[in-house]
């Protein structure tokens, strides 16, 4: 907790306790207001005002950007990535070995999609496939062609924005195979596995911006 926020805490706490109850004094009303605008949660305990803030949910996401027109409600699942380093080796100087940050990357990551009765997920990545490479010449055509950005956002408990993740110049790299059998009746889904070049993260409630390029 920073030093504002602490005293922000303990003025409140004290204004409350001397009115013998839970609600916001009217001269420190503003404090209660900026402490929940950020996502705490207000209770009171033997005589205490207790602060929590609110778990991140993992299901509490939205996708709001698919290229070439595919619907983003057909995302069912997805391993955000995030920045990784590499540690460059190890220097020795001043009778000790440092170690210094090598290049960054970005893991590959996969996607789980809701497939209807008519196939458009893999429609859609079929349709991708082709803009990569002209399976009929074998030739490839140009990353402009095949790299596009997709975009998500995570939700805090009330459904409101806490962060927006890009994913940048994402284009597919393998499709899972379908596991078909007589007996059962599970419905298909299709996991495609991207690799992107970049990844924006934006926190929105605090106003940070993170670009985790992949450089090597």
């Amino acid at each position: 907790m920073s030093r504002k926020l602490a005293v922000l805490v303990l003025v409140l706490q004290q204004l409350t306790r001397s009115n013998g109850n839970t609600d916001p004094p009217t001269q420190c009303g503003w404090v209660w207001r900026w402490l929940v605008a950020r996502g705490y949660s207000i209770k009171k305990v033997d005589s205490t005002l207790v602060f929590e803030r609110e778990p991140l949910l993992k299901f509490k996401w939205v996708c709001s950007m698919l290229p070439y027109g595919m619907d983003p409600l057909y995302v069912e699942t997805i391993n955000l990535p995030y920045n990784q380093f590499n540690k460059k080796e190890a220097v020795f100087g001043g009778a000790q070995y440092s170690q210094y940050g090598g290049f960054s990357t970005v893991n590959d990551f996969a996607i789980t999609f809701y497939e209807d009765s008519q196939a458009s997920t893999m429609a859609w990545i079929n349709e991708w496939f082709k803009k990569i490479k002209d399976f009929a010449t074998g030739g490839y055509n140009l990353p402009k062609e095949y790299k596009k950005h997709m975009e998500f956002y995570l939700l805090d408990t009330t459904g409101k924005d806490v962060a927006k993740v890009t994913l940048k110049n994402t284009w597919p790299i393998s499709i899972g195979d379908l596991n078909l059998d007589w007996v059962s009746s599970e419905r298909v889904t299709t996991q495609v596995n991207f690799t992107c070049d970049n990844v924006k993260y934006e926190i929105l409630q605090l106003g940070l911006i993170t670009d985790t390029a992949c450089t090597g």
